[in-house]
């Protein structure tokens, strides 16, 4: 077994991946256990309301540079969670989280994207999804809407 080191030289051999600092031994093990994350809104037909969206998930994964952050649309838009999912599994993620970018909790959340996950779980045998909950109901989102209305109270 190889010797440990410590030290400045420790320092020196360390590989930074997605703001993380990694031995060469660890690298191996990070790329294999990889977690990313799908933040799936439902997609428009208007380009702006895309690219609004493609913003939030460049801020969020910004704030996160540990975990592989992309956005997908469910319809309306691309690029697919389908497509996301294989682009993720591609970079070594081995655990996959979908956040639903919906308000309520529908068919979509309810009933559609469970049915596209466990698709996506016969295609990607060996990878651990999860589905996140949704946004419904929030504490963070009543308080937004409060903030709101009391804005323009005053």
């Amino acid at each position: 077994m190889g010797r440990v080191l410590t030290g400045p030289k420790a320092r020196a051999n360390r590989i930074h991946v997605f703001g993380l600092a990694l031995s060469h031994r660890s690298l191996e093990e990070a790329f294999m256990n990889l977690f990313g994350t799908v933040i799936l809104a439902h997609g428009s037909r208007r380009p702006e309301v895309a690219d609004a969206f493609s913003g939030l998930v460049r801020s969020v994964a910004r704030t996160m540079p540990e975990i592989l952050v992309r956005g997908a649309f469910f319809s309306l838009g691309r690029p697919t969670m389908a497509e996301v999912v294989d682009e993720l599994v591609a970079l070594g993620c081995s655990r996959i989280a979908v956040l639903p970018y919906f308000l309520f909790n529908g068919v979509h959340t309810l009933s559609d994207i469970p049915a596209l996950i466990d698709d996506l779980r016969t295609v990607h045998e060996n990878v651990e999804f999860e589905l996140l909950p949704g946004l419904e109901n929030d504490p963070l989102l009543v308080r937004l809407v409060t903030d709101r209305i009391q804005d323009a109270q005053s």
